[in-house]
């Protein structure tokens, strides 16, 4: 589609030609009521190019493009209904607006279809340029100044009949002329549009390519957000909001999510985007306190709300959404918001309601923007990934692209390209990520890679014989390094939790730093960090910090590497189990129990010893084995014994005994964000705890876990 010329012919009329593929929208516009239009809606009009000038004046846009031989060559994929409703001609459903289309005077001259169909890119005065050059040639060809003051003058004697409001009445005509022409310069001139998109609207100027950007707020959910969007076949990526702009131009996204946060928006400390943001045209979706971000940027009004909702809440839709297409009327979403959007921005309308809410969704369809109070990203909200996918698909109009073996490609060719000629350590940990990340990167450089286990004596029990058996089918070179004592002479006498991680985070860059100096120079250190790690550790955009990972926030500041390498750290724990079916690896192998990188010392509460390393060892591994015999290994996504530090009274042999309580976790998850705890059969646990109380010493009482995350993560410490 183009819009190719906007011209006056006599009698005071705006002839303004539209079209795609040959077929035409002709309209005349009466001047008096475009110039109204202008000024009614001024701060829209430095978006809506479609200008008429008065006598003697002309704007005329010329946009050649050599060599590509398209027919109305410009706006795809932009009906020319679009466009009519664009510039006002028509209503939103089509019908002429009355006053703007068909109601000119006589002596506009209508552009034909057999004209329209030559195409804007060998039309008049670019036809040679465009089939020899090849560049997008753009000329404004604007009156003088005095002829927009003459006819907004013009029009404001209509509205303004006193004398005494004369002077009002020319200044006002002065600024609207001089506006109105600086603001086409600006238009046309001073952005630099790639295609002619920008024509029809400022929506229109940058090109959307099928890929989500999440604007992070801070909120501990907007990783799982980034998660749901690739669940759906769509890439997508984080950015926090200074850098969204600058963001923005780089990644081109054909949507923008708006997450959700712990911040108000009318708080001093409030978390803000800049609002251009909302005016690029790409549909947006503000979740929670992205909703509310959005109705305070666009001139709307949030409050306190009282009540507040946290938890499950019944959400009402109208039915007249898009967002809320095939989805039941009444349905339980998931609530977390203390603040709420008391008066929303002009042109919004509200979509949906709880019993405490009026705005538990609102919208503007004709500028793509959405919001939603509640949370779609997680599991509790019944119909959650059907408002995303109706979002994505049905309003951003994206498309399924994406996948794992995408992924793959793309990291492998990454990693080439960091590590170069260069040399590559690997800490194993024992646990899947760091296996997949192995794997990963020998793919990617092969004998450059060593990995070494370091046996920190925090291992599961016969972990050292599991992961040097699984190293087999690496071509990268395997060292074990048995460094138990080193680690429990730096943990004697450390209870605290984060006080630990940072120590074995530490310990064991520094083994790792011994290593490469006995192999020889080693450039780059390789981690299996992975994305729920980031978020906890809070370097995920603005959340709140969590807990320390000893590969994220736990290492100490100098680390004598040049860089390191992090291929896993935007996967997500069940992707990363994908990803390793993609590279080869056993199934036995990938679908391993996750394991924490600081280990056992995490799941003995308190101080860590060796002999309470070995309890918890022992009926760690029993309880992973009662598990494994009923089949629940893979619906049950993650199962471990804790040593609490909490001794208890029992009796065994008709004796006294006072000795140590044992914790058994289960979850159910997909990604690892959030968990519920798993219902595992009455007699599963029944036969796992006698096996450990009369197999293990020192336990008289077991309990299982029955928390979800949240409020609580999925290890204890």
């Amino acid at each position: 589609m183009a819009v190719t010329q906007v011209d006056r012919h006599g009698g005071g009329a705006a002839c303004a030609r539209l079209g795609e593929d040959g077929q035409a929208v002709e309209g005349v516009a009466d001047i008096k009521g475009f110039l109204g239009r202008l000024i009614a809606q001024g701060r829209q009009a430095g978006h809506r190019h479609h200008l008429a000038q008065g006598e003697g004046a002309a704007l005329q846009l010329q946009d050649s493009v050599g060599g590509q031989g398209r027919d109305n060559d410009g706006v795809q994929g932009v009906t020319a209904d679009d466009a009519a409703r664009e510039v006002g001609l028509t209503e939103g459903d089509g019908r002429p607006r009355r006053g703007c289309l068909g109601e000119g005077r006589q002596g506009g001259r209508l552009v034909t279809p057999a004209e329209e169909g030559q195409g804007w890119g060998q039309g008049r005065q670019g036809q040679a340029d465009g089939q020899g050059g090849g560049e997008h040639r753009r000329q404004v060809l604007l009156g003088f100044h005095g002829v927009g003051f003459l006819l907004a003058n013009y029009f404001l004697l209509l509205v303004f009949h006193s004398k005494k409001q004369l002077f009002l009445r020319l200044s006002i005509a002065i600024f609207c002329a001089l506006w109105q022409n600086n603001k086409v310069i600006e238009t046309f001139t001073s952005q630099g549009f790639k295609n002619p998109r920008a024509m029809i609207h400022r929506r229109h100027d940058m090109e959307r390519k099928n890929r989500v950007l999440v604007v992070d707020f801070g909120g501990q959910y907007n990783l799982l957000i980034a998660r749901r969007v690739r669940d759906l076949g769509i890439y997508c990526e984080l950015t926090p909001p200074w850098k969204a702009v600058e963001k923005i131009k780089e990644f081109e996204p054909g949507a923008i999510i708006f997450s959700g946060g712990p911040a108000t928006v009318f708080s001093d400390n409030a978390r803000l985007v800049d609002k251009s943001v909302l005016e690029l045209g790409v549909p947006v979706l503000g979740i929670c306190y992205g909703q509310q971000l959005m109705a305070h940027l666009l001139g709307g009004r949030c409050v306190s709300a009282e009540p507040a909702e946290y938890g499950k809440v019944t959400v009402t839709h109208s039915g007249t959404s898009a967002l809320f297409k095939d989805i039941p009327a009444t349905s339980v979403c998931w609530m977390s918001h203390g603040v709420s959007v008391a008066d929303m921005p002009r042109g919004f309308a509200a979509t949906a309601t709880t019993a405490d809410c009026a705005c538990a969704a609102m919208e503007d369809a004709a500028r793509g923007l959405y919001g939603i109070q509640f949370h779609p990203e997680v599991m509790h909200t019944e119909h959650g990934a059907k408002v995303l996918e109706n979002f994505l698909f049905g309003i951003a109009s994206l498309k399924r692209d994406w996948s794992m073996a995408d992924y793959a490609v793309k990291a492998i060719a990454d990693a080439k390209a960091q590590i170069g000629d260069g040399k590559v350590l690997l800490g194993l940990s024992g646990g899947v990520d760091s296996s997949v990340c192995a794997a990963l990167l020998s793919r990617a450089v092969g004998s450059q890679l060593t990995c070494v286990f370091v046996d920190t004596g925090l291992m599961r029990k016969n972990e050292g014989k599991e992961v040097a058996e699984a190293m087999k089918v690496f071509e990268a070179r395997y060292i074990h390094v048995d460094a138990e004592a080193r680690f429990l002479a730096r943990l004697k006498g450390v209870t605290d939790p984060e006080q630990k991680r940072k120590i074995v985070g530490e310990e064991f860059i520094r083994v790792f730093e011994e290593e490469s100096k006995k192999i020889g120079a080693v450039d780059y250190l390789a981690q299996g960090t992975i994305y729920p790690d980031i978020v906890e550790s809070g370097m995920g955009g603005e959340s709140q910090v969590i807990k320390s990972h000893h590969n994220v926030g736990g290492l100490p500041e100098f680390v004598d590497f040049k860089e390191i390498v992090e291929p896993l750290k935007d996967l997500f724990k069940d992707e990363v189990r994908q990803l390793g079916i993609e590279l080869g690896l056993p199934e036995a192998l990938v679908w391993r129990q996750p394991f924490p990188g600081p280990g056992l010392s995490i799941r003995c509460i308190g101080e860590v010893r060796k002999d309470r390393l070995d309890i918890l060892r022992d009926a760690d591994a029993i309880f992973r084995e009662e598990i494994a015999a009923a089949g629940l290994h893979r619906s049950v996504n993650q199962y471990f014994a804790v040593l609490t530090n909490i001794q208890t009274v029992g009796v065994m042999g008709d004796e006294r005994t006072y000795d140590y309580t044992l914790a058994l976790r289960g979850v159910e998850t997909v990604d690892f964000m959030t968990a519920a705890w798993a219902r595992i059969p009455y007699d599963v646990l029944e036969k796992a705890s006698s096996r450990i109380v009369n197999e293990v010493g020192h336990i008289n009482r077991i309990c299982y876990d029955i928390t979800s995350k949240p409020p609580a993560t999925i290890e204890w410490e």
